[in-house]
């Protein structure tokens, strides 16, 4: 276990940060025969996909953050052209009961750059259920 420090927003323009919070957390396998395990410390936040989510895929910083702190299920999804920056996805239930999906970059510091997130399909829910 490891905490989460929840910053919504980031060092980009048009981004926008909220007050952190710290709760715990579960760690994300380096790579697919788990190996090391890396603790997601933060979230990264980029206008241009905050904005995709809310008009594509129904779907808020805030759902996304609160998905994490309900112990998902990641997989990694492939390797990132930067050393240490790989690719995963999170499968998990906001806390209004949403099954989402989430795709992220586990960035060295540890902050999870959240790329895309969406309801997950029935296919999707039913591999989540098999965790």
């Amino acid at each position: 276990m490891c905490s989460i420090l929840s910053v919504h927003g980031g060092k980009h323009v048009n981004s926008r940060i909220t007050e952190p919070r710290v709760r715990e957390c579960t760690n994300i396998p380096e790579n697919e025969s788990g190996g090391r395990w890396r603790c997601v410390t933060g979230f990264v936040w980029l206008e241009q996909y905050v904005e995709k989510l809310a008009w594509k895929h129904d779907v808020t910083p805030e759902e996304v953050e609160a998905m994490f702190f309900a112990r998902p299920t990641y997989r990694l999804v492939e390797k990132g052209p930067v050393p240490g920056e790989n690719m995963y996805s999170a499968m998990g239930q906001t806390e209004e009961g949403r099954y989402v999906i989430v795709f992220f970059v586990h960035k060295q510091d540890g902050r999870a750059l959240i790329i895309s997130a969406r309801s997950m399909d029935d296919a999707e829910k039913k591999r989540y259920g098999r965790k």
